[in-house]
């Protein structure tokens, strides 16, 4: 784990990183996780013994993330897991056929490097089953001895290398980069990039360097060039920058550039190529910025800008595998249209052309020579990439969609081939009545149409994923940074790319234009869109001290802003990330798919056997007439076309698509309105949702309680003096209720005339309690220093009845709490408590050093639009229920407010998870939705978790479902987008079956004795390939979804600014 001196003196980075590989951060999945574990982070166990002590473990388990290409159904993901499955040390496996993205869980011994040789192992099992491995990444633990202990000291720099490598053009290249990096001493982890030729090397600094990477990657057999260099150090991040320099025309002017960087604060190498036009820049990050480096550079008369790095996304690698099948495509066709011309249309067409066509060539005829010549190519050359993939399933014993193209195409050109063999070692072609046997156009247009499907499939399925496309272009590519002086006004402006923004950065948005980054609003007001963020339509009104997020529009005025998050960290990027963690996972209904397919093209292939023999065998028993068999064919001929329609027109593929794809529109459709969908595991569960349990403070009410109504109760103490401490306990609370009682004391304070200190962020400022006891369900205890008290009352101008050389014992919460502490409420207080309570508001008791001072009446106004999602879901039929830590009479007025009967009050935040577990005893799912930290338990219990974006962050980590706003009208829309995702998982699935259950026995000629049509191979293969693309049609389908009418005007809710730390 991380050592302690590292967290207390290290910067982010570095504890980031080291929080990473120690499992340590915050947001890791635990054990107890229902997520099994999150892509690429890095887990390291340990052992413990029966007595509680932990020892090193000489094991560690690492994540580990494949690119794979060439995934084409069901089984082929079957085959990739299976691979996996039997590599040693391989713990979990989990492949998304749609965007080809494998993880990898795996266990292997600390150091000696093999972490690099089991990833080696992984990428060679994938490749051995058939299939490209685009790009891997290994992420090693840090090991016991060697260079990579080092790390653990914390006094080690840490070292990122970012290199461009030439020469790679498959994985095994990849691999090979992989193993000479993974072998340096020091290299923690390793990141190489087939697809954009890039390799990302972290480790030691004083271990690795710059020079050994590209010298262990040119020793592999590659070139390397360094793109950046990164460097943490005690006194800061290093970073490596490259600058196109413009207008050097000597080398005078190359040390003039060369001078000018070496000199500037905090840069701490420098060098200049004239020949290439560009400068090499190491600087400290916390002494200058990049955009300082080219501002000098341009000062001295030179042009100057920082050279872009640029990453393929998974979009661009969909476009790319498009592009590859509509090549291919295109290639067939331009061999498939003359052998189909020359089979089919000129023998009726133009009888003359065909006469001239039967000259021999080579003692054949010359259109039977032009039939071989063209259809060879598409059989063997276009083809090989079925034949690839049939081999390598074969080889590990299973069977794909190769394994019916490899046999249906095969099957019809070596029958056409022997054939014409045949018919020429005996001479039949010189006999009058001579007809031709052949049929080679079969397998040509069965490969073209395939090909064709496979473009047409591979287009659609980019388009999946186009709700991330819309959202990561939603990102400016300039921002306009602007300079201050000491008073705050603006010295200077300057227009920079957002690249070049740093934390800190006050920038200037203009009207119109789209937020940077996420910040802070610093000066000047504006509404802005968010529409494309958190689904809301109606612009949201930024004031000074509001927060904003990135790539959100701003629609009227001008304002100022200060910089609080930038690239990975923004809620932009987190938003994204999120929806491809759920696009990559599984929904449960999936494995009986997978099941029917492994089980599929075996089953198909037999029936394809039997059909044959079955024609066949009838033929020659005279079953059916002789006339059946069309002329230029034979029984044998016959027989095989029924054969090999049944092999090509079966579609595992349909099925294997049934589920992803869906899962994938409907998250990106969920995204683009801003709920945030998990998994598919939750999105199936949310259907099934048979009740649904609300919390009441800030869920179903505002969340911004108010003080209403006090009763005074203590003999001798000021109702001031009251407040003061009634408010000196709660500020050490973020509960809503304390917020409103620290409020209160304010206003009291306010309307006494009273002067109030204010802290530097200019909050009135109160006293901090000793000694607190937070009892989450009940209230407050804790200790108030009399000198301390004292003091604060003489700063508000008021005299303190308590003795100052005492300790106060201040007790504030509900009526359990008072009994806890043996305090009784005198009846005319309960009286007037009940009174409220009926009112639904909530009564909270202050006590003094053992005597009740007084109760506070706290109201927190529903939500505008709760009543009506209630109803609307109670239409639904879901049972609502509420489960609330306030009390029955407080929890039943509000209860009836909205129209629920089911009502759960006085529970703890344990009490809400026996809450769930009993409801759901009695139905089949049970949801839970809530805001706060006392919620998260409940949350992880519940069947569906489902949280507010404005809530707290370990609500929202606990939760399967985030609703990005403050509104309950998007519960209905996460359970109604959820339904009409399953709805059309399960459209796809009756298709992709029927098809198959129609298409086969079509194929077999089911329909042939009472009709006498018969499905040509050729086009039962043009069904097949349609109807994977049919199905991933049918999925895009949900982007024409319309969110669910509750007959009320959505309501614009601005987003409380603890959302952006959710993200």
């Amino acid at each position: 784990t991380m050592p302690g001196s590292l967290a207390g003196r290290g910067s982010k980075l570095l504890q980031r990183y080291w929080r990473r590989r120690s499992g340590g951060d915050s947001g890791a999945p635990s054990s107890s996780s229902r997520h099994e574990y999150e892509p690429l982070d890095v887990v390291t166990t340990s052992s413990t013994d029966t007595s509680g002590f932990v020892a090193p473990s000489t094991s560690a388990v690492s994540l580990a993330e494949l690119a794979v290409g060439g995934m084409t159904c069901s089984a082929c993901s079957s085959s990739v897991e299976g691979a996996l499955a039997r590599v040693d040390g391989v713990q979990s496996v989990a492949v998304s056929l749609v965007t080809g993205r494998v993880d990898v869980r795996f266990r292997h011994r600390r150091g000696s490097n093999s972490a690099g040789a089991t990833l080696a192992a992984i990428v060679s099992a994938v490749e051995d089953a058939g299939f490209d491995v685009e790009s891997s990444a290994l992420s090693s633990t840090s090991s016991g001895g060697g260079g990579e202990a080092s790390l653990l000291e914390g006094e080690r720099p840490l070292l990122q290398v970012r290199v461009e490598v030439k020469g790679m053009t498959c994985s095994s290249c990849s691999g090979a980069v992989e193993s000479a990096l993974a072998s340096l001493p020091g290299v923690a982890e390793v990141k190489v990039a087939l697809a954009t030729d890039e390799a990302l090397v972290v480790g030691d600094g004083t271990l690795v360097s710059a020079d050994r990477v590209v010298a262990a990657i040119e020793d592999a057999g590659f070139e390397a060039q360094i793109k950046s260099v990164d460097t943490q150090q005690q006194d800061g991040v290093a970073h490596e920058v490259e600058i196109e320099v413009s207008g050097m025309t000597c080398g005078a002017c190359q040390g003039t550039v060369e001078n000018i960087l070496r000199g500037h604060k905090g840069v701490q190498s420098a060098s200049v190529s004239l020949l290439a036009g560009k400068a090499k820049v190491k600087y400290l990050l916390n002494e200058t910025k990049s955009r300082d480096l080219v501002r000098a550079i341009e000062e001295a008369g030179f042009e100057a800008s920082v050279c872009q790095d640029t990453q393929s996304s998974s979009s661009r690698n969909k476009g790319r595998e498009a592009e590859y099948w509509n090549t291919l495509f295109k290639r067939s066709l331009a061999f498939t249209v003359p052998l189909f011309v020359l089979s089919k249309i000129v023998p009726i067409s133009s009888p003359g052309l065909h006469h001239i066509l039967m000259a021999y060539v080579l003692g054949l005829p010359l259109h039977v020579v032009l039939k071989i010549a063209l259809a060879t190519p598409v059989q063997f050359w276009i083809g090989q990439r079925f034949y690839k993939g049939a081999y390598n399933a074969l080889r590990h014993g299973s069977a794909n969609m190769d394994v019916l193209v490899v046999l249906g195409t095969t099957s019809s050109y070596a029958y056409s081939l022997l054939s014409v063999i045949y018919h020429a070692l005996q001479s039949h072609q010189y006999r009058k009545d001579y007809e031709a046997t052949d049929f080679f156009e079969t397998g040509a247009t069965l490969i073209t149409f395939i090909c064709l499907g496979k473009y047409l499939e591979t287009s659609a399925k980019a388009k999946t994923s186009n709700a991330i496309s819309k959202l990561m272009q939603l990102t400016p590519d300039t921002a306009i940074l602007v300079e201050l002086d000491k008073d705050g006004k603006v010295r200077e402006e300057q227009e920079i790319l957002t690249t070049l923004i740093h934390t800190g950065d006050h920038l200037k948005v203009l009207p119109g234009a789209k937020i940077p980054t996420d910040g802070t609003v610093t000066g000047g007001s504006s509404y802005v869109d968010e529409s494309m963020i958190t689904g809301e339509s109606i612009p949201v009104l930024k004031c000074e001290g509001d927060p904003v997020i990135g790539g959100t529009v701003n629609k009227a005025g001008l304002f100022h802003m200060k910089a609080t998050k930038i690239g990975s960290d923004t809620a932009l990027a987190q938003i994204i990330k999120m929806v491809e963690r759920a696009q990559m996972s599984k929904a449960p209904v999936q494995r009986y798919a997978d099941r029917i397919s492994s089980y599929f093209v075996p089953i198909v292939v037999i029936l394809s056997i039997v059909t044959f023999f079955a024609w066949y065998i009838s033929g020659s028993c005279g079953i059916y007439p002789s006339q059946w068999v069309p002329q230029g064919h034979n029984l044998f001929l016959f027989s095989l076309t029924f054969g090999i329609s049944v092999v090509v027109v079966a579609c595992p593929c349909a099925l294997g698509l049934a589920t992803p794809t869906a899962i994938m529109v409907g998250t990106g459709v969920g995204a683009t309105n801003g709920v945030l969908i998990k998994g598919g595991d939750a999105l199936e569960k949310a259907c099934h949702i048979s009740c649904l349990v609300f919390d009441k403070t800030g869920t179903l009410t505002v969340g911004l309680p108010t003080v209403v109504n006090t009763f005074h109760l203590h003999p001798s103490l000021s109702k001031e003096e009251c407040a003061v401490l009634a408010a000196t306990v709660e500020s050490s609370s973020e509960h809503p209720l304390a917020k409103a009682i620290v409020k209160h004391a304010c206003e009291v304070l306010s309307e006494s005339g009273l002067p109030m200190s204010e802290d530097p962020d200019g909050q009135t400022a109160f006293q901090t309690p000793e000694d607190v006891d937070i009892q989450p369900g009940f209230g407050i205890i804790c200790r108030v220093s009399g000198s301390s008290h004292a003091q604060s009352m003489r700063a508000h101008n008021l005299a303190s009845e308590l003795r100052s050389t005492q300790d106060i014992r201040v007790c504030i919460g509900n009526r359990k709490l008072m009994q806890q502490e043996g305090l009784s409420v005198a009846e005319s207080t309960d009286i007037w408590m009940k009174s409220e309570e009926e009112q639904g508001r909530t009564a909270v008791v202050f006590a003094v050093d053992g005597t009740v001072a007084g109760v506070f009446a706290i109201a927190d106004p529903l939500k505008p639009e709760a009543s009506d999602v209630v109803s609307y879901l109670q239409g639904m039929g879901i049972t609502c229920a509420m489960a609330s830590g306030d009390n029955w009479r407080t929890a039943s007025a509000i209860g009836r407010q909205v129209g629920i009967l089911d009502i759960h009050a006085g529970v703890s935040p344990g009490e809400k998870v026996d809450v769930i577990k009993e409801l759901q005893r009695d139905n089949v799912s049970v949801g839970m939705i809530g805001d706060g930290v006392n919620d998260s338990p409940a949350l992880v219990a519940a069947d569906v978790g489902i949280a507010l974006g404005s809530g707290t962050d370990i609500a929202v980590e606990a939760a399967d479902y985030v609703l990005m706003r403050d509104n309950l009208e998007d519960v209905v829309m996460a359970i109604d987008l959820s339904q009409a995702t399953m709805q059309r998982i399960k459209y796809n699935y009756v298709w992709a079956m029927v098809y198959n259950l129609i298409c086969i026995p079509l194929a077999a000629g089911a329909l042939y004795p009472s009709t006498h049509v018969q499905l040509p191979p050729w086009v039962a293969g043009g069904a097949m390939a349609l109807s994977s693309v049919s199905v991933v049609v049918s999925s895009l389908l949900l982007h024409s979804y319309k969110r669910p009418s509750l007959g009320i005007p959505l309501r614009g809710i601005n987003v409380a600014p603890s959302y952006l730390k959710n993200f």
